[in-house]
């Protein structure tokens, strides 16, 4: 089992700001208030007492289990994104690029300035740039803050993903397979 310590990290991080005072400094133990609900819940036994620890309930501690295992493991997908058991379906990874590239690229600021009249000047000839420096990087900010969205969406709601990849796969239907 391969253990998320990034969001470990970030969850104990959020929870210290729970109880945060003068400012910057904060308890190095739990909120007494989130103690007290998770003893209503049946979560724990009373906190209220001289010991430095709480007694979790058989409740709370198959409770704490699984949602130990829901926010810290990670997916066999998320241990290692380089070390693939499996090669991965090539058909699978056009549809998936071809959908990536349709919602970064194609529906982003390119596809305004596609829209335009084509320069009677520089029209066809090699070697001239049609798209300014700033217009350049305006299409590379979008195209990464769309590819990041996307990346979040895939790791927090793979479905939410999937719907995504599916409306970029019907925009990009007649486009050529990657070589």
């Amino acid at each position: 089992m391969a253990i998320d310590e990034l969001k470990i990290d970030d969850t104990v991080l959020a929870l210290l700001r729970l109880t945060l005072h003068d400012g910057c400094r904060a308890w190095k133990n739990l909120d007494w208030n989130s103690l007290n609900r998770l003893h209503e819940k049946g979560a724990i036994e009373d906190p209220v007492s001289k010991a430095k620890s709480v007694v979790l309930t058989q409740k709370g501690i198959a409770e704490s289990e699984r949602l130990f295992n829901a926010l810290f493991v990670k997916s066999d997908s998320q241990t290692d994104l380089c070390d693939m058991a499996t090669e991965p379906d090539p058909r699978e990874l056009a549809r998936e690029s071809k959908a990536l590239v349709a919602l970064a690229f194609r529906n982003g600021p390119i596809e305004d300035m596609h829209g335009g009249e084509t320069c009677p000047a520089c029209d066809g000839k090699p070697g001239y740039s049609r798209i300014s420096d700033a217009e350049m990087k305006l299409i590379m900010r979008a195209a990464v803050n769309r590819i990041h969205t996307l990346f979040q969406l895939k790791a927090n709601d793979p479905d939410g993903y999937e719907r995504q990849i599916a409306y970029g796969e019907r925009c990009a239907h007649a486009w050529d397979d990657p070589e």
